[in-house]
């Protein structure tokens, strides 16, 4: 959603962790409302998940089994049942496939442009915005004495949220790059920690799912393992944690999605058939959770809030088909 700045980013204070998991019985099912056909462009493994613009489209890096380094591209699809179109990256960037390796993409806050971070050969790493072509609009160069980005995300204010390593040390690191000056501000551990969190436990490390995710609010909301969440602002600073739990115990945290004033956490319970997604959404204002769902059996693509209302766009594979599903609460 596009001008909505919720109370949080206005009055920045450190919230206290949310309630205790809800009962089973407040847990909803969710309703498709439509359907239409998404056009995978014929793949069936998406690494890194996928990211989705307010304009409805859909984004995703396709995967090959069996293949150790396929041919680096990016999908754009359509929600709405519209014809995909494959971005060749060698082509955009102007340099050969063999010199290309994509770590991950990402969108910033407002859900109008899409971002990806690349390394070189020689390991020189690059963060591109693309155009509504798939073309080359910007390109910011990261210094790898100072950060090896794994994960980023892009800031209200244009600056950068990188988490990543040093050449020269072990420890994991989580900076705001200021593109222009080139100058990077430190996140610090806030003082008060969530009520989950173990005070012997590393805060950052690169042994675990990491999740960096815009928000509306401003804010980039930093997910490590399976919680809590941390709000972090443009300039370095922690303002508040999220304490996140699964409707379903023993569920996986396997994603975090924003929109709105909202922030929907998506777990997964497996077992040796099949696979079921289970989402609990939190207020961005009060980090209180304000609604679950489950069980989803199918991959939870995007997330939307409108007028407080949650609605998900699924994706369902039958009989070869790739279907994608407009669902929202019963």
């Amino acid at each position: 959603m596009k001008g909505i700045a919720c109370l949080a980013a206005l009055f920045p204070v450190l919230v206290p962790a949310g309630p205790p998991p809800a009962s089973p019985s407040e847990v909803k099912e969710l309703e498709t409302t439509d359907e239409a056909f998404f056009d995978t462009q014929g793949f069936e493994l998406f690494r890194d998940g996928f990211r989705c613009l307010a304009d409805g489209s859909v984004f995703f890096v396709p995967d090959v089994r069996g293949l150790d380094k396929p041919r680096p591209a990016i999908v754009r699809a359509s929600a709405d049942g519209g014809r995909a179109e494959r971005w060749s990256l060698s082509s955009t960037l102007g340099v050969p496939d063999a010199n290309i390796h994509l770590s991950t993409i990402a969108i910033d806050s407002r859900g109008s442009r899409l971002f990806g971070l690349f390394s070189n050969r020689n390991g020189q790493q690059v963060i591109v915005s693309f155009d509504e072509r798939g073309g080359v609009d910007t390109q910011i160069y990261l210094n790898e004495d100072e950060i090896v980005a794994q994960r980023f995300a892009v800031l209200r204010s244009g600056e950068l949220l990188l988490l990543g390593g040093q050449n020269t040390s072990p420890a994991t690191r989580l900076v705001v790059l200021d593109p222009a000056s080139g100058a990077m501000r430190d996140v610090v551990r806030p003082a008060v920690a969530p009520a989950k969190a173990d005070p012997g436990s590393p805060w950052l490390t690169m042994n675990r799912l990491n999740f960096l995710v815009p928000a509306s609010d401003g804010n980039v909301y930093l997910v490590s393992g399976d919680g809590p969440a941390y709000a972090i602002t443009p300039s370095a600073e922690i303002v508040g944690t999220i304490d996140l739990a699964s409707p379903q115990p023993g569920a996986s945290l396997i994603d975090v999605k924003t929109s709105g004033c909202r922030l929907a956490a998506i777990y997964t319970t497996r077992n040796e058939r099949s696979s079921l997604r289970w989402i609990s959404v939190y207020d961005l204002t009060t980090h209180k959770r304000v609604a679950e769902y489950g069980p989803v059996q199918d991959t939870v693509m995007c997330y939307r809030s409108e007028a407080s209302q949650d609605r998900f766009s699924l994706l369902s594979v039958k009989d070869g088909r790739t279907t994608v599903l407009n669902a929202s609460a019963r």
